[in-house]
């Protein structure tokens, strides 16, 4: 696999990764939340990694499975990101797993993956 393709996506992932391993007492509380503004954040970090994570898994050519079916591991990759990353909160101090989160991420990831079809339909997906 070509790495110069997914540097993008992998500095990505790190960040969210780093952010996740920060103790929850680091973030500031709101008092009037509508919609938890962590949910938001959850959103907008999943819905970037999933659009940097396609574009990086159609480039790449050297294997000729991420060429063809880069929806496919875009989407489980980015996924059991999601889901590795909130079990990972268990071991964080003040961090709790909430099934919440995963549910924003996947929104995001969902949301994303709608956006980058409606913008470049299949001219990005076709071998």
């Amino acid at each position: 696999m070509k790495l110069r393709f997914h540097l993008l996506s992998i500095c990505w992932a790190s960040f969210i990764l780093a952010l996740n391993l920060l103790p929850g007492g680091l973030f500031p509380k709101h008092e009037l939340e509508l919609v938890g503004v962590d949910k938001v954040i959850h959103f907008v970090l999943y819905f970037v990694l999933i659009l940097v994570t396609l574009v990086g898994f159609k480039k790449q050519y050297f294997h000729r499975g991420f060429t063809y079916h880069p929806i496919s591991f875009a989407l489980i990759s980015v996924v059991s990101f999601s889901v590795f990353n909130e079990i990972l909160h268990k071991v964080v101090a003040t961090r709790s797993f909430e099934w919440n989160d995963i549910f924003a991420n996947c929104l995001g990831i969902l949301v994303g993956f709608l956006c980058f079809r409606m913008i470049y339909g299949k001219r990005l997906f076709n071998a």
